[in-house]
């Protein structure tokens, strides 16, 4: 007799990381626990040790009214003197009035560029003057910057490597591996740049972690930083060093939850007004999980971050539900004694081997309807135990001009893609997730003795015989939940969409989400979200490819930028896909237009990052950085034959044209087709009818109309030679 596959109870398990969460008839309590402060550094050292040694390492992942993308042009006011551009693009955004930081920034006469570890200050109009006026040195590296009138606020994180344990003796701090160990520590600098030729740093933060989102609403900039827990045997504190003063944070000022994480982390939020140079920060220190996704309106911050349970935990349930009530009692009785006697971990193999042993001795009838039994009954099982294995966490902060408060929390299964899976509407807070099923294709798999696996597929094939059965076996599967703002109770819900699929680009705009799960084709679905108690999906449309991000075009189409998709062999994925999308009938969306871009290898930043997405309806221009192939092969792999920017017309008539194309290629430095080269053009905006593209090398002026070049400035770009540290 054959024996096809591994231990049942383990498998059992695993297909349970992330099974299917069951539409409950009542509202279901997913929150946290209430926050609390602690009391001593005892108190929260007690609590990190002790909670972080209830919770075992499970499976994780690694992830994917109209709001106006982009913010309207504003009067310049940070540019003083001189020609000044009368309309200019500015930081592509997800909500009107509250700016992202970036590595470019402008004002309609001056552009701010990140470049290495400097930030050079650029007299950018008229073109035909373009120069640098200034380069800021900084100690560490910069990530992105925030431009306010005569104010640059900049943000980035530096590294002190040391080798062995921190608190070692000088002498003694060699790890034995050899290799470096980093404390890291994130850094916000603000200077006045009223002389642009002569910055001075007016404010140095710094705080020991790392860097992780910030946003700014008029003159308030929010910024959320991390600090990680390297010795639970003992915590250091945040310390915040404010121009030259280090402030520890008290553990009497660290608010937290009474519930176990597998990964705990100081998450600091900061307000600075940078209008007031007198004015002191305010902060909240929450001592959390890794908090790494943020969305941010006009009155509140919500931190996200994942949390996934061990599946070890649900080890009993799984057993006294699914398993027990089919075995005799004598095996019931061996399968008790284990559970009683042994450990988690341990009573899985233990209670493998009976489960062998048993089924070996039955025929081969009675050993089909045993497995039959077991996979409905863990079916039902799997409904129960969902929501406690994967799930996304969402702390909702109050802003108002600078004051921080913390408001609320809750839960929801599954995890988020981007900011843009996130959106607060009329007093509800909508987010869309996914959830994956870690136990593969089937779902649920289970050892079966003596039978060929050809019959194994084919019982199984001819076991999902309705929707309610592929959804069950589904390897993922995609939601949509309200919350209500002020408690972040769910008061809304569509789960189970697109089996097998996952989220890929989600844009929520008004009353209404626009989402693209995708396999091998793209679903484009319309949800209605006017009624938030029942979202519901009015249409959808599939087409091959994706789209990785969606934007408006205007109140009835979207403009997706993704992949295109051979629905057939082994090469499916092509070139960089432009797509143009009626929702105006939101029962029938309709594709009117697209244009693809190169083939296999073909890649764009604006696929990952929507700040290198520029888009104007008004001068009827896109533009997107391009690294190009047009041929692959499977024996030579990618050759990239161009890199920089395509510059297209953009009209529901006509489609998208092609109106020209702008590279930083210079004869000296032609041969860098690779991702991130010096010269790859990250970013590009316009002052009146002149378009910028920035590159780490190069800032270059053309005319908007017909692309002719007018200037370029190189920028102090240093490139690093590779270092080794042994």
């Amino acid at each position: 007799m054959k024996i096809l596959s591994v231990l049942l109870i383990l498998l059992l398990i695993a297909g349970c990381n992330s099974v299917i969460e069951e539409k409950p008839k009542t509202k279901i309590d997913l929150k946290e626990s209430e926050m609390k402060k602690f009391s001593s550094y005892e108190e929260l050292q007690i609590f990190i040790k002790d909670n972080v040694a209830k919770v075992s390492y499970g499976q994780t992942m690694g992830v994917r009214t109209m709001q106006e993308s982009v913010a309207p042009a504003q009067a310049p006011s940070a540019a003083k003197a001189g020609d000044v551009a009368s309309e200019y693009s500015q930081t592509n955004i997800q909500v009107k009035g509250v700016d992202e930081a970036d590595i470019v920034k402008n004002d309609g006469k001056y552009i701010y560029v990140v470049v290495g570890n400097k930030i050079s200050i650029i007299d950018a109009y008229p073109p035909e003057n373009m120069k640098i006026l200034s380069n800021i040195e900084l100690d560490g590296t910069p990530t992105e910057i925030f431009v306010n009138d005569d104010k640059l606020a900049v943000f980035g994180n530096k590294y002190n490597y040391y080798y062995g344990y921190r608190d070692a003796p000088m002498e003694s701090k060699i790890a034995p591996s050899g290799i470096p160990s980093m404390s890291p520590k994130a850094f916000i600098y603000v200077y006045d740049i009223s002389d642009k030729e002569n910055p001075e740093l007016e404010r140095n933060i710094i705080l020991n972690g790392n860097y992780v989102d910030s946003r700014m609403i008029e003159n308030d900039v929010y910024v959320i930083l991390n600090s990680y827990i390297n010795n639970i045997e003992g915590v250091d504190l945040p310390v915040i060093m404010y121009n030259g003063k280090n402030i520890e944070v008290p553990a009497s000022e660290i608010y937290y939850f009474d519930r176990p994480d597998y990964s705990y982390q100081f998450t600091t939020i900061l307000s600075i007004d940078l209008d007031d140079e007198m004015k002191e920060f305010s902060k909240k220190v929450i001592l959390m999980g890794t908090a790494n996704t943020i969305y941010v309106s006009l009155s509140n911050i919500y931190i996200t971050y994942q949390r996934y349970s061990d599946y070890y935990d649900y080890t009993d349930k799984i057993i006294d539900e699914a398993l027990i009530p089919n075995l005799p009692s004598d095996i019931k009785d061996e399968i008790e004694d284990i559970k009683t006697n042994t450990n988690k971990y341990e009573r899985l193999q233990k209670i493998s081997d009976e489960l062998i042993i048993y089924m070996n001795r039955l025929s081969e009838e009675e050993r089909m309807k045993f497995e039959k039994e077991i996979q409905e009954d863990l079916m039902k099982v799997q409904y129960e135990i969902q929501r406690e294995i994967q799930k996304t966490i969402i702390h909702r902060i109050s802003i108002n001009e600078g004051n921080i408060e913390y408001e609320a929390n809750g839960m929801i299964p599954g995890y988020l893609l981007n900011q843009f899976s996130m959106d607060e509407h009329d007093g509800y807070f909508r987010i869309a997730t996914t959830t994956n099923n870690w136990g593969g294709g089937w779902g649920i798999a289970v050892p079966m003795v003596g039978i060929p696996e050809t019959q194994v597929v084919r019982a199984q094939a001819e076991s999902i015989i309705n929707e309610e059965r592929i959804i069950r076996e589904a390897n993922s599967l995609n939601h949509v939940y309200v919350l209500d703002v002020q408690d972040l109770g769910i008061v809304g819900r569509l789960e189970n969409l697109a089996p097998n699929e996952q989220i890929y680009a989600a844009r929520f705009l008004s009353e209404r989400l626009y989402l693209v799960t995708f396999r091998r084709v793209d679903p484009l679905f319309v949800i209605d979200l006017s009624n938030p108690s029942n979202p519901e999906v009015l249409g959808k449309l599939k087409i091959p490819g994706f789209s990785d991000y969606l934007h408006p075009y205007d109140e009835d189409h979207i403009i997706g930028i993704g992949k295109e998709v051979r629905e057939e062999g082994w090469q499916q994925v092509q070139g960089v896909k432009l797509g143009l999308f009626d929702v105006s009938d939101p029962s029938n969306p309709i594709e009117i237009a697209k244009y693809e871009i190169g083939t296999t290898g073909t890649d764009s930043e604006a696929l990952r990052e929507h700040k290198a997405f520029l888009f104007s309806k008004d001068k009827n221009i896109l533009v997107i950085p391009i690294l190009l192939t047009e041929k692959f092969s499977i024996y030579e792999g990618i050759n990239y034959l161009w890199q920089g920017a395509y510059v297209f017309d953009v009209s529901l008539n006509e489609g998208f044209k092609v109106r020209g194309r702008v590279t930083h290629t210079t004869p000296d430095y032609k041969e860098q087709y690779y991702y991130f080269s010096p010269i790859s053009v990250r970013r590009s905006l316009y002052m009146d009818d002149i378009l910028y593209t920035i590159s780490d090398r190069m800032v270059k002026a053309n005319r908007l109309d017909n692309l002719e070049e007018i200037n370029s400035v190189k920028l102090p770009y240093f490139e690093q030679p590779l270092t080794v540290i042994y």
